[in-house]
């Protein structure tokens, strides 16, 4: 008689433990949501250039925009390739985004640049591995995963003179974490700037002595909704062209590092890469919310490749240059 009744008292002990666990939040918690800008470092893993080293770094920052008002769901991500930032849209399945673009983008020829001459394939891959609770409300702090650019030239275009070269392929492990807001100037739109060549050693191929001078006009891209953040150097070409990704530092101050490669013509064959070398840039921008005024300095290193040095009709040679900017008034 008594086996219904001590069941029924075990099932009603069983059901109240559950409900007190749950409310004593031992329940699954909502998923945290991706948003803001992430410091993030990216890791060559592979590439079709040789001019990039396995195993080589560098610093970025990824913006993430969800498509909702609150709470974890899909995003935008904004990521830099080449001269543009392309926004891929990611989808969220659990603590887990994925998405790929594809769009046009610009082939450099060997006499020529074809502002829409290949195909760019972007692919992203990133899980949240870190987070914590802001104002209330649980955020992504850290993301970990990979990014990959394929770059293909269209077949009318490889049928072009000097425009035959194979397609590029580059892969990078990401780790990214919530940036933290630097105050400062924020730096962003079109400047002109006066540069004036202040030292250097020089090959025969380089006229510019000591005392030159010229002008540049750059657009600075900010990678942030607000305030002072990294930014993107383009130059104002048609087709525009990177000049320098500037990480800031604080206190008004970018510093970026851009390294290059380039052709070389020796007898009538190109080679590539021909020159590879460096360029460091400082740019200190004055003023309070926005930059009003900017100074800055460049120190380029740029050596011949041993291909070069060894091919006949070649021009071999170190150079180093440095440059002092100044905005001008306009």
């Amino acid at each position: 008689m008594n086996g219904p009744r001590r069941l029924g008292l075990a099932l009603a002990v069983t059901g109240a433990l559950a409900t007190l666990l749950c409310g004593s939040g031992f329940a699954k918690s909502a998923p945290p949501r991706l948003a803001g800008s992430f410091a993030t470092t990216l890791t060559l893993l592979e590439s079709s250039d040789a001019g990039q080293q396995p195993g080589s770094s560098s610093q970025r920052s990824w913006l993430f925009t969800p498509v909702c008002g609150k709470g974890a769901c899909d995003v935008t991500v904004e990521v830099k390739s080449g001269a543009y930032f392309r926004t891929i849209h990611l989808t969220r399945k659990g603590s887990s985004y994925t998405g790929t673009a594809t769009n046009d983008a610009p082939w450099f020829c060997a006499t020529q640049t074809l502002p829409a001459g290949a195909t760019e394939t972007d692919q992203v891959a990133v899980r949240i591995t870190g987070s914590a609770k802001k104002s209330g409300a649980l955020l992504a702090t850290r993301v970990t995963g990979t990014v990959i650019f394929d770059i293909v030239g269209k077949p009318d275009t490889l049928q072009m003179a000097g425009c035959n070269f194979p397609a590029s392929h580059t892969e990078y492990n990401v780790d990214g974490s919530l940036a933290k807001q630097k105050p400062g100037p924020r730096l962003e739109g079109l400047w002109t700037l006066n540069w004036q060549v202040t030292g250097g050693v020089f090959s025969d191929s380089i006229n510019a002595p000591v005392g030159s001078k010229g002008q540049v006009r750059w657009n600075f891209v900010p990678i942030c909704a607000k305030g002072a953040c990294d930014v993107l150097v383009t130059s104002s070409d048609t087709v525009p062209v990177t000049v320098v990704y500037l990480t800031y530092v604080g206190d008004g101050t970018y510093r970026g590092v851009a390294n290059f490669a380039t052709h070389v013509e020796c007898d009538g064959t190109d080679i590539y890469p021909g020159y590879l070398g460096s360029t460091q840039f400082e740019f200190h921008a004055a003023g309070t919310t926005r930059a009003t005024s900017l100074t800055g300095t460049a120190a380029l290193v740029q050596d011949t490749t041993p291909t070069v040095n060894t091919a006949p009709g070649c021009n071999k040679g170190h150079i180093e240059a440095n440059w002092s900017y100044t905005s001008a008034t306009e």
